[in-house]
């Protein structure tokens, strides 16, 4: 599967260096499910300062964390993923 930037939540299960959302938005909240491994870990920055506004690591597999933001962000980027899927409420 591929990132889905069009719909809300917003699904995303690929990192990498280009903005997965350019563009200012209110981002609700941020839930990262279906983890395969207890080592691994979800990152996302903003896009304006480079700012941490999601970091967790999971202790077992299919460990399922949220967070709730309520914050406006000019855009942000997925920087790891180590399995799962992020879905991005806006």
């Amino acid at each position: 599967m591929a990132n889905v930037l069009t719909t809300n939540p917003i699904i995303l299960d690929t990192a990498g260096a280009t903005s997965a959302i350019a563009r200012r938005v209110f981002i609700k909240a941020i839930l990262w499910y279906g983890a395969t491994n207890s080592a691994h870990t979800c990152v996302i920055h903003d896009a304006s300062g480079g700012n941490i506004v999601f970091g967790a690591s999971v202790t077992a597999a299919g460990e399922v964390v949220t967070v709730n933001l309520n914050t406006r962000l000019a855009g942000i980027y997925l920087t790891t993923l180590g399995s799962g899927t992020v879905l991005i409420y806006l």
